[in-house]
This record gives structure tokens, C-alpha cells and sequence, in this order.
């Protein structure tokens, strides 16, 4: 806080001190007034004085020998005086004023404007001096801060390359380009290449060509996003790959942080890192530029140490907690301001706590890298495992502990003990068992269930894959071997084969399985399920046995039907049709022989009646048993019904036949009778009013194909188990050996294919 300037006036009259006060009230200043030179120099014994303004003449001491006192005790800064004099003063008084330490001279009478005008001068050269006093000061202060800030600046240094190099991860930090500026010994040693050759280096010459892509494109992430992570496979010195999780940090437009762990054997989980800027104010230029210095090795210590991943600390051997980031204040679950000072063993379980204890000593004791996995628990009575890495430094005075929270993959590890214990009781529930089988070491792994499958006890099964021969059917053995000695690049391998149990019992199973492959690329084992079949075979064997004599029974029920056909058929042409026939000639001879007008019309209108009725017959003969086709062949068959089904429902029907296909009778029947049932369908549902039929020869084979325009059948229809139109036309199908398909063509219309083998004959060829 800035204080007002002291100025003492002195006159041995009080009326001469209230014209001055009256007059000097009006500036900013601290008044002290006194009546005598002795009232003056008590008053103002240890008081710094702006200035003084004096009384020349004054009983017992002087106005000059007051001056002279007061400036006695000021060995540096003089007090300026300004001596109060009548116009009668001589030479020789103004002489002795300006030795005992006067300025300047005011004759009284006093004028106000002159005094108040010298006064703000000596003012101003009090200000001025008190500002270069607190320059002087600032100066001093800059210059210890800069003295301070060097000191912290060699520390932090010193402490960012010991945390750099004791760093358990590989340490990277590469510019705008990927080119690699900056690495630690754990890079060196993960890497397989010196210091040297990797700082010749940039990020895609680490990067196999699988993970090139991948790398600068999350190199890139990082340059926009500022950050990124992923795993990358990456190529040793020694040509071996490995597996790198990579976290890439952007420190400015031109530096890129990395920092690498080899996962090739485990995978761990990163925490993320967190960015914080720390800015220091600076006062003057040359503060600035020492403070830019430091803020580079701060930034570095900063986002390596306070902003890695894992969890640092810097203990005591006392256990004392002396530094930490702030990735370990997130692992204890306090504020990292709170923690320093704290005893790091408080927030260890008990349970661990002797482990821990083991730990710590090991560190001072063998003076390398220790490890050890303990409990901590936190506020809120949570608990957490980690684990932990510690090296001493600082001559054994100290140590450095990594700490990695490992609590998910502790639960991790449980909840997988727990999905084995269910998946042994799923397998025994189901009869599946799992098995593994190492490349290398040519031996096999079997899951509970697997010993049961196979009929033999853990005792008896020495893992070796001779010993699993053993128990196959010799029929099998031959397949076995072979499928699993096959391509080694299949990634599934299904197989169903029979094994004899001790009992003499066989028994069919299902395996499946699948190739693995180490990081470079070969396969180092097969793994893959068993499941045991033998009822199941049973049932299909039942069940295809069922089939095969239903479609026997089918197509024996469509001969008899077909037959039944034939003999209505008959008996309509030859009994019906003839009484018809002959009573119709009746009828032409009775009308012939009568005159009455009336008898011969209704004689007209019955034989009219005959003449339908005997239509109908032979319609209904044909339909039974079209004889064009043993008559004339399919083709002829299908281009009558076609006509007469156009004619009757109004629909356009248009034919592609290749002529000359000989096709037996009984597959023409079959035929044509899907081409009934096909048009009846089209008739009734389809609303079309155009149909495509074609018929024609490919190689051995007959395609027959009916499609429509009309609305289209949905795919309900097709699967419904009362479509039995459709089941119909399927059996006759396969009565010939062939398939049938139905379906919707583009949204518009229905496609009937039937596709059959030709069976050949002599009649193809009338010159043989």
C-alpha cells in the first residue's frame, strides 16, 4: 500500500503554522508541524521526510542549525529544505542556509501559488526516488526468482530425465512428420534398435505393412483430435513382430508424445491421459525469457510424469509420500494437494499389507525392478487391485513405483473362472466337450465332458494325439487324420466321425474347430468342440427311413390315382359315351318318324341336351386322361389344354417348346398335370391376364417354366402346410428326379420351375 509523503513545516508562531497549513492542506501529503527546532526533531526522529519547510529564525535553535540536525541522522537521503526568510536576508545567511542543507529560499511575506508550486516539485522528486527504491526492490526480487526459477528449472530436468528412463513403457516423442526427436532406454530395448538408429527413424518404418494404414491414420487423429489409441503390430530389429498398444499425446503443432507398451503376450487397459497447461506470470523481459525455458522442461516433466497413464510415485524409505502425478492421486481417490506427506502403506488392505511390505523392502535390498500385485482401499470403502513396479533412485535414498489399476482385469479373470465353471456344467448338461490341440507340442487338452464323450478317465489319457487314434473306429481313422493334417488354413473344420467306448459301444459325433495362429502369422494350435450325436442319428435315420417310405406312398397313391383315372376315363368313353352317342341317333330316327310340330322341338332340345352331355363327357375324359398324349406327345397336350384354357378363362397364354424332346408318358403326365394345377392356381388367385410356358432342352437336362403377371404369391403361401397344390406339384417332382421351385419374380407375378433329368431312349432319334 502506498503511503502519503511526510512534510514538516516549522515556525516558532502559530498563526505563521495555520497560514501554512492552510495553504499546504490541499495536497496529498502527511503534515507535520511543529512550534520549535527541538518540538521538530522529536517529531520527526525516525520519520522519512518529503520534505521540510523552516523557519529561519527561531529562538534557541535556528531554522539552520534545525536542518542541520535533522539531515545529521540521515546519513543517505537528505532531507530537502526550503528555509522561510524575511526580504532583509544578506548573503552571508543564504550562504550558511545552503550548507546546513536549504534548496531553496521564500521570502515572507509567503505568496500561496509559489509555495504550492515548489512544494509539488519536491513532491515529484519524492515520488520519483521512491519509485526507483521500488524498482531497486523489484529488481532484487526479479533477480531472486530468477535465481529460483534456474534452480527449479535444473531440477526439473534432472527429474524429467530420471522418470524418462526408469519409464517401464517405451518413450517416443517425434515432430510434425513422424520423424522420431526424442526416445528412452525402454524404447530402445522393446524396439530391438539403439537410440541412434531410431532417431534416423520415423513412425511408419516401426509399422508392418498390415498396421501402416491404421498407424498413420491415428497419427493423423492425434494431430486434430490432439490425441488417440490403438493397437498396432510392429516389426523387432530382429525382424519379429510384436504387438504394441500406442498412446499418442499432440504436445504443440510440432511434437508428438507416444508412448508404447509391447502387449504381445496381454493386452492392459490405459487410463487416458489428461491435459493441463501451467502457465507462469513473469514481470519483466528477462523474467520472461527464463520463464519460457522453464516452461519447456516443465511441459516435459508436466505430460510425461503428472499426465502418464499409470499411476507415479516417489516414496521415502519411510513410506513417506513424496511426489506423485496425478494419475496415482485418481488410483488413491484423493486430491493429489492432500496426499504429499502421507504414508503410503495407510492405503494398502491389511490383507496385502505384508506383501507389500516384502515388496518395499526388496526394492532398497536388491536395488532392481520389483513386482507385486496388493489391494488398496480408498475413501467410500472401495477397494481396488493394482499392481505395481518399483526402482530405487537417489543413491537408495528413495524409490519410483508405477502403479496400474488392475481391478477390471481382476474381475475380469473372476467372472472368466466363473464362465468356466458354467461353461464344464453347460458341456455335461449338453454333452458337448472342448478340446485343443498345440501345434508344437503335437499335444491335446481336453475339457471335462470330452473324457466322458470319449469313454476314458483323465488317468488313462496322456494328452497326445496317438492316444485319441486309439479310441476312433478304425473305418474313421483314415478321415481324422486326414482333415486335421489338411490345409492348415481352414479356419473351420467340421467332421462327423464314430468312437468305440470300453464297453464295445460306438458312438457317432460332431466336431468342429478352428485354426489359430501365433503373431507371425503361423498356425500354433487348433481348438474347436465335440457333441455327441448317437441319438441324433438314430432320429435322422428314423426320420429318412419315414420319408423315403412316405414319398413311396405318395407316389404309389398317385398311380393308383392315375390308374383310377385311366379307368373312368374308359368306362366314361366307352359306356357312357356310346349309350349318349346311341341315343342321340335314336332321337335323329324317332324325330324323323314324327309330324308333330311340338314333339319334333322337344325332341331338338334333347338331343341339343345329348349333344352337351356328350361334350362334357369327352372333356371330362380328357381331363382324366388326356390320350392326346399318348397320341401326339406332350407338346400337342400342352398347346390343346393351353387353347381350350385360354379360351375358357380369358387369359393370354403364349408357348416356347423346343420340338423334338422325347419325353416318356408317364414324365409327359406328370407334366402336364403340374400345368393343370398351375393355371387352375393362376385362375383362381393370381388375377393375371398373360402366362409364359416354356419347355425346353439343356444337356441332360428338361427345364419347364410357367410364370404369370399377376399379383404374385407371397412367401406365406409358399410355406403354408396347406398349400397342398403346391405339395403336389413337389412330389411329382421328385418323382422324376428333379426340383421344383416356386417364388415371386420382381415383385410382379409368380415362376413355377421344374427342372428334371432327360432320360434317353431310341424314340429320340426316329432313324435309329
Amino acid at each position: 500500500m502506498k503511503h502519503l509523503p511526510n512534510l514538516l513545516i516549522v515556525d516558532d508562531s502559530p498563526e505563521n503554522l495555520i497560514f501554512l497549513e492552510a495553504i499546504i492542506k490541499k495536497l496529498n501529503v502527511n503534515l507535520i508541524q511543529a512550534l520549535s527546532g527541538y518540538d521538530a526533531l522529536k517529531k520527526t526522529r525516525g520519520v522519512e521526510l518529503a520534505l521540510a519547510i523552516i523557519d529561519v529564525r527561531m529562538p534557541g535553535m535556528n531554522g539552520f542549525e534545525l536542518a542541520l540536525n535533522i539531515n545529521a541522522e540521515r546519513s543517505c537521503d537528505k532531507v530537502p529544505v526550503i528555509f522561510l526568510t524575511a526580504n532583509n536576508s544578506n548573503e552571508m545567511d543564504i550562504f550558511r542556509g545552503y550548507n546546513s542543507g536549504a534548496v531553496d529560499y521564500i521570502f515572507k511575506p509567503v505568496h500561496n501559488h509559489i509555495l504550492l508550486s515548489k512544494i509539488n516539485v519536491f513532491l515529484d522528486f519524492y515520488d520519483q526516488k521512491e519509485t526507483i527504491a521500488r524498482d531497486a526492490a523489484l529488481l532484487k526480487e526479479s533477480a531472486s526468482e530468477l535465481t529460483r526459477v534456474i534452480s527449479a528449472l535444473k531440477k526439473s530436468e534432472e527429474k524429467y530425465r530420471s522418470y524418462i528412463e526408469s519409464a517401464p513403457d517405451g518413450v517416443f516423442v517425434a515432430d510434425e512428420t513422424g520423424r522420431y526427436i526424442e526416445v528412452n532406454e525402454a524404447a530402445t530395448r522393446i524396439t530391438g534398435y539403439s537410440a541412434n538408429e531410431l532417431l534416423k527413424m520415423s513412425v511408419p518404418d516401426l509399422l508392418t505393412f498390415e498396421s501402416r494404414e491404421d498407424g498413420l491414420a491415428n497419427f493423423d487423429i492425434a494431430g486434430k483430435t490432439g490425441t488417440s489409441k490403438a493397437d498396432y503390430m510392429f516389426r523387432h530389429s530382429n525382424g519379429s513382430r510384436h504387438w504394441w498398444t500406442v498412446e499418442s499425446v499432440k504436445l504443440s503443432e510440432s511434437r508428438f508424445l507416444f508412448f508404447a507398451k509391447d502387449i504381445t503376450h496381454r493386452k492392459e487397459l490405459e487410463e487416458s491421459l489428461r491435459t493441463n497447461q501451467i502457465e507462469l506470470e513473469m514481470q519483466n523481459e528477462e523474467l520472461l525469457s527464463s520463464k519460457r525455458k522453464a516452461e519447456v522442461a516443465t511441459r516435459k516433466y508436466s505430460e510425461l510424469y503428472d499426465f502418464a497413464p499409470t499411476g507415479y510415485f516417489t516414496l521415502s524409505k519411510d513410506v513417506e509420500i513424496r511426489g506423485l502425478n496425478f494419475s496415482g492421486a485418481q488410483i488413491l481417490g484423493k486430491e493429489r494437494s492432500h496426499l504429499p506427506g502421507s504414508h503410503f502403506g495407510f492405503f494398502i488392505s491389511k490383507n496385502t499389507l505384508p506383501v507389500f511390505n516384502s515388496f518395499f523392502r526388496r526394492i532398497f535390498k536388491s536395488k532392481s525392478k520389483e513386482i507385486c500385485e496388493v489391494m488398496l482401499e480408498t475413501d467410500g470403502g472401495h477397494s481396488k487391485y493394482v499392481h505395481i513396479e518399483g526402482t530405487a533412485v537417489e543413491n537408495g535414498e528413495q524409490c519410483l513405483l508405477n502403479v496400474v489399476d488392475i481391478t477390471e482385469r481382476k474381475h475380469a479373470e473372476e467372472v472368466l473362472r466363473e464362465s468356466e465353471a458354467n461353461l464344464a456344467e453347460a458341456q455335461r448338461n449338453a454333452h458337448i466337450g472342448s478340446w485343443e490341440w498345440n501345434l508344437f507340442t503335437n499335444t491335446v487338452k481336453w475339457s471335462k465332458e470330452m473324457y466322458h464323450l470319449f469313454g476314458i478317465t483323465p488317468d488313462t489319457f496322456d494328452g497326445k494325439l496317438e492316444s485319441v487314434l486309439n479310441v476312433l473306429h478304425p473305418d474313421d481313422v483314415e478321415l481324422f487324420t486326414k482333415c486335421l493334417h489338411g490345409d492348415s488354413h481352414n479356419i473351420s473344420v467340421p467332421l462327423e466321425y464314430r468312437i468305440i467306448h470300453k464297453d464295445g459301444s460306438i458312438h457317432n459325433v460332431f466336431t468342429e474347430g478352428r485354426i489359430e495362429f501365433d503373431v507371425a502369422g503361423k498356425p500354433c494350435k487348433n481348438i474347436g468342440t465335440v457333441q455327441d450325436i448317437t441319438k441324433r442319428k438314430v432320429v435322422e435315420d428314423e426320420l429318412k427311413n419315414s420319408l423315403e417310405q412316405l414319398h413311396s406312398l405318395t407316389q404309389y397313391i398317385e398311380k393308383v390315382r392315375e390308374d383310377e383315372r385311366v379307368a373312368i376315363s374308359r368306362e366314361l368313353h366307352d359306356d357312357l359315351g356310346q349309350a349318349l352317342t346311341a341315343v342321340k341317333i335314336d332321337l335323329g330316327i324317332i324325330k324323323q318318324n314324327v309330324s308333330d310340330c311340338e314333339v319334333v322341338i322337344k325332341i331338338n332340345k334333347v338331343s341339343s341336351l345329348v349333344g352337351d352331355t356328350i361334350k362334357t363327357v369327352q372333356r371330362l375324359t380328357s381331363q382324366l386322361r388326356p390320350e392326346i398324349i399318348d397320341d401326339l406327345g406332350l407338346e400337342a397336350a400342352i398347346e390343346w389344354y393351353t387353347k381350350e384354357f385360354a379360351q375358357r378363362n380369358g387369359i393370354g397364354i403364349f408357348l416356347d417348346i423346343d420340338s423334338g424332346i422325347f419325353i416318356s408318358p408317364d414324365a409327359s403326365l406328370i407334366i402336364f398335370r403340374i400345368m393343370q394345377e398351375s393355371l387352375t392356381n393362376i385362375a383362381r388367385h393370381s388375377m393375371a391376364n398373360r402366362v409364359d410356358i416354356s419347355l425346353m432342352r439343356n444337356g441332360d437336362n428338361i427345364y419347364f417354366r410357367i410364370s404369370d403377371n399377376g399379383v404374385g404369391i407371397t412367401e406365406d403361401e409358399i410355406k403354408s402346410k396347406k398349400s397342398f397344390g403346391i405339395i403336389s406339384m413337389k412330389e411329382r417332382a421328385a418323382s422324376l428326379g428333379g426340383t421344383f421351385e416356386i417364388c415371386r419374380e420382381n415383385d410382379c407375378g409368380t415362376v413355377i420351375k421344374l427342372i428334371f433329368p432327360l432320360i434317353k431312349s431310341n424314340h429320340e432319334n426316329p432313324d435309329l
